[in-house]
């Protein structure tokens, strides 16, 4: 299931299921370089507020349980960014990153960690950002590869 922001999020979380198009913005994403971000993340609550922390930051963000569905995402939307927030029950970074990148070989790779060590990830992924993180820690993670929001 895709999520994206509600725009009702102070009354509460309703089914935020769409038709896989991205969270709306109210900017043009080809005039802002705002990159379209993907969030893969199965923990429902540590996906919120992933999508809520890049909406602050002013990037246009949409979130995904599990790893089937966001592979559905990525053949019906070009993302330019995918956040990939890992646990020990999930299949190896790598294994990740490589698909993601056959699927869409521009797509650049952000893993999302407290469990993975660095080192490990960076022959594969494109970005690393130890758990627990910071919103400055996120944006600094997507602007160096020239994204601004």
């Amino acid at each position: 299931m895709l999520y994206s922001l509600p725009t009702s999020h102070l009354t509460g979380f309703p089914d935020r299921s769409c038709d896989m198009q991205p969270a709306r913005s109210t900017r043009s994403h080809w005039l802002t370089m705002s990159p379209l971000v993907l969030v893969a993340e199965s923990d429902e609550l540590t996906r919120l507020t992933l999508l809520y922390m890049l909406d602050a930051l002013g990037y246009i963000a949409s979130g995904v349980d599990d790893l089937d569905d966001m592979f559905s995402a990525m053949e019906r939307v070009a993302f330019d960014i995918l956040i990939a927030s890992l646990t020990f029950h999930d299949p190896d970074a790598a294994v990740i990153a490589r698909e993601a990148k056959l699927r869409q070989p521009g797509i650049k790779v952000i893993v999302a960690s407290g469990y993975y060590p660095a080192e490990q990830l960076k022959p594969c992924i494109d970005a690393f950002v130890q758990k627990p993180f910071t919103m400055a820690q996120m944006d600094a993670a997507i602007r160096q590869f020239g994204f601004t929001a």
